[in-house]
């Protein structure tokens, strides 16, 4: 994921037309958020439930802060409303920092439950989450905003960039 959230503070401001992002925030952000996995892997190493909650709740927490510091939900400050260009890539951007906070959400909820049943199928969904909602939604949006950029070529069909969002979020 860091490389992720690396490229993503370096230009999600440009490709939604949103406020710049908060540099600090995610500065420290990115400190707390290594030394928390640092923190998961020794848990995951040791089985020591204490620190796996722990790291858990720091990853979740300040990954919250490092979404809403790079403003991904904020309004458009309106500079590129000039520039005619598809903008479609930007409800994939959006929706795969939302799938994220979800899914971070259904990772703190599954410390809640002791059915092994339970805490099995929370797990699958959350991961779910991570992969198919958050890394592919960002992969596709970001390739939506690059590729016709670079190639100076159009998005083929709206009609099927469409079904592939919805697609993509009903499973």
């Amino acid at each position: 994921f860091n490389f992720i959230f690396g490229i993503s503070s370096r230009t999600i401001s440009s490709f939604l037309d949103t406020p710049p992002v908060r540099e600090g925030m995610v500065r420290k952000f990115f400190w707390i958020f290594n030394l928390s996995l640092v923190g998961y892997v020794i848990s995951a190493l040791t089985r020591i439930q204490k620190v796996y909650f722990v790291t858990l709740l720091l990853i979740a927490h300040f990954t919250w802060i490092f979404i809403l510091s790079l403003g991904v939900f904020e309004k458009k400050v309106g500079d590129l409303d000039d520039v005619q260009m598809d903008r479609s890539h930007e409800r994939f951007i959006r929706v795969g920092y939302a799938w994220l906070a979800i899914s971070l959400g259904i990772a703190l909820f599954q410390l809640l439950s002791r059915d092994p049943y339970t805490l099995h199928m929370l797990r699958g969904a959350a991961n779910h989450g991570y992969t198919v909602g958050f890394v592919s939604m960002l992969m596709i949006g970001y390739s939506m905003k690059m590729i016709p950029v670079f190639t100076g070529n159009r998005i083929w069909s709206a009609t099927l960039t469409n079904w592939t969002f919805w697609l993509l979020n009903i499973g």
